[in-house]
């Protein structure tokens, strides 16, 4: 195993999260969706409105 495997496969998971359903994503790879939703909350869109403004929450 490399150095860079670990976040190579952190990528690769954040990625499945953030384009699927992060359920499915957990149920597909054996974990728990708890698992999956560090990586969803590691996500920003980037169109997405910052907080405080007109159009964004908050």
């Amino acid at each position: 195993m490399s150095a860079t495997s670990g976040p190579l496969r952190s990528t690769r998971l954040a990625d499945l999260v953030n384009t699927l359903d992060p359920k499915l994503v957990a149920a597909a790879l054996g974990m728990d969706p708890e698992g999956v939703m560090i990586y969803l909350a590691d996500h920003v869109d980037a169109g997405r409105p910052p907080i405080g403004t007109k159009f964004g929450a908050g």
